[in-house]
């Protein structure tokens, strides 16, 4: 890296300007909208492949702090945008009662937040109306081609579930990762890309799923705005081609701080996860998809039958769009260390709350100016 002679530079680095914890290095992302007169371009490997494509941090900027209605939970104007502060860590909360249902309308006085085991003051919260940033991942390998058909028409399903001010990207994946569409609010754009997927290749899941964690991630340090994040992967089989662990997956992710909802699919004629009797069997990729989904506050799905896939889309969007917003400052600031996080309601006994389970705090990078040249 080079510097200007004889100068003294200095960089620090803030917590979170989103829902997604930016403290990483953005990835580049090739992208192409089905539909456009091309074909879908390849998405870049990750960090340790030939392929690896040089990263670039996007400014930060400082915004003020969330009004009171904000603050409170008062009802806001659909196309307000809310605007972060460089230190609030933000957080998608679900709550269910005892029977499952979804318990909405809460105040910001139902909620404690905990971190490492210590009370925050919440200074922002907010319901359903904040956007969305939606990653749609469709496995695409050789082994989905008795099954694409049904994927197809409950992925278009889903996408018609987008509210106003809502954005989705569609990926394909097989031995590597392709955007048929990029973000974008226009239901038949992403119809068109969902309908455009086709089998053939191996299962590269792990690196896929991280160059999808790594490009929401990258949306979100580019924009101040408060958004939710999730990513939505359905796959038939565990990963057979990626270069990199699921323990570098469940790291990227938990850094960036987004919802990962998983769907594992299988065919009747599998004999390796199905038996005579129709039972399923859970094998390391079931575990992997469940303890993912889990870590990031999102839910894991297990379908028997195809037939079963619009009931596990509607599912996720009855949650998404029934989520609370929180977001406090932390009182540790720039540790570089995983802070445990848990959301407590409070008035309502019977009442159960699902969020992720923490946050790396970033570092402050420094940069020094030593002999005219940085170090």
């Amino acid at each position: 890296m080079r510097g200007f002679a004889g100068a003294f530079v200095f960089v620090s680095v803030g917590v979170l300007a989103s829902p997604a914890t930016p403290v990483h290095a953005q990835t580049a992302f090739t992208q192409s909208a089905a539909g456009q007169g091309g074909a879908p371009q390849t998405a870049p490997a990750p960090p340790g492949s030939p392929a690896a494509a040089p990263r670039q941090n996007a400014p930060q900027q400082p915004v003020p702090r969330p009004t009171d209605a904000q603050d409170h939970g008062a009802a806001i104007p659909t196309d307000t945008t809310f605007r972060t502060s460089t230190e609030l860590v933000a957080l998608n909360v679900t709550v269910t009662d005892t029977r499952h249902q979804y318990l909405k309308g809460l105040k910001k006085e139902d909620f404690a937040v905990f971190e490492d085991g210590v009370p925050q003051d919440v200074s922002f919260f907010a319901t359903t109306s904040l956007p969305l940033d939606l990653t749609i991942m469709i496995d695409t390998s050789a082994s989905m081609s008795d099954k694409i058909t049904f994927v197809r028409q409950a992925a278009t399903n889903f996408v018609h579930t987008l509210r106003p001010g809502d954005r989705a990207e569609v990926i394909g994946f097989s031995d590597r990762a392709n955007v048929l569409a990029p973000f974008t609010g226009d239901v038949p754009t992403l119809d068109a890309a969902i309908n455009s997927t086709t089998p053939h290749g191996s299962t590269a899941l792990y690196t896929s799923l991280y160059i999808a964690v790594e490009d929401l991630a990258r949306l979100a340090r580019q924009h101040a705005d408060i958004r939710r994040q999730a990513i939505v992967v359905l796959t038939d089989g565990e990963d057979t081609s990626s270069m990199l662990s699921f323990d570098d997956l469940m790291d990227a992710a938990k850094r960036a701080g987004m919802a990962v909802y998983t769907i594992s699919v299988v065919s009747p004629f599998d004999t390796k996860k199905v038996d005579d009797s129709g039972r399923r069997f859970s094998n390391e990729s079931d575990f992997a998809l469940r303890s993912l989904a889990q870590e990031t506050g999102a839910r894991s799905f297990f379908p028997m039958e195809l037939r079963d896939l619009n009931g596990v889309y509607q599912e996720i969007a009855d949650e998404l769009s029934s989520q609370y917003s929180i977001g406090y400052i932390p009182r540790v600031h720039g540790d570089g260390a995983f802070h445990r996080l848990f959301v407590r309601v409070l008035h309502h006994p019977d009442a159960s709350s699902r969020t992720r389970s923490g946050y790396y705090s970033s570092r402050p990078v420094r940069a020094f100016l030593i002999g005219g040249e940085n170090r």
